[in-house]
């Protein structure tokens, strides 16, 4: 006796499948960002209400893992925290993914310069200052990357660095009395 498949259930029976878990896919997407938006918007809350850092900076951390760090901003707002707060070996982190996922985040870029020098990680911080330095010159910026070249032992460098920061800063005097 020979049996013949039941090619129409087959077929009805692989197109359910499909649109079932198709559906749970979406639904499940539809759940994480819903959590994700709970989570920044209360973290965001907590900040701006001047609460609770730590609350601010687990709800921003859940929000990124939600969101697969993809949001530069929360990561700037998310390593300003941990910075404030001490963690700087995370804070030099979370700034450096920001600053690669967004570039053009300067004030993320200059707590980052801070954090590195903070750490004495004196390279990874002259890399940014000398990207900082090619388009907006400042006198704290030079005397940052004095402090890397002292640090790193290079004296030449730093004395160049610090001079620059003075004219700088000189500069920055003549415009005040002026006004």
């Amino acid at each position: 006796m020979i049996r013949t498949v039941n090619v129409r259930a087959c077929v009805i029976l692989a197109v359910v499948s499909v649109a079932l878990i198709g559906g749970g896919y979406l639904l499940h997407q539809s759940q994480i960002g819903r959590q994700a938006e709970f989570y920044r918007d209360r973290g965001e809350k907590a900040l701006a209400e001047g609460g609770d850092a730590k609350q601010a900076m687990d709800d921003l951390q859940r929000y990124l893992g939600l969101t697969g760090f993809t949001d530069g901003d929360a990561m700037a707002q998310l390593g300003e925290l941990l910075a404030d707060a001490g963690r700087l070996p995370e804070a030099q982190q979370m700034l450096s993914r920001a600053c690669q996922r967004k570039p053009e985040l300067t004030q993320a870029r200059r707590r980052l310069v801070e954090v590195a020098v903070a750490r004495g990680r004196y390279r990874d911080a002259l890399v940014h200052l000398d990207d900082f330095l090619m388009s907006d010159p400042d006198a704290e910026l030079y005397e940052w990357k004095g402090t890397c070249h002292l640090g790193l032992g290079e004296y030449k460098p730093a004395i160049d660095a610090l001079t620059n920061a003075l004219a700088e800063g000189t500069k920055v005097l003549g415009e005040d009395s002026e006004r």
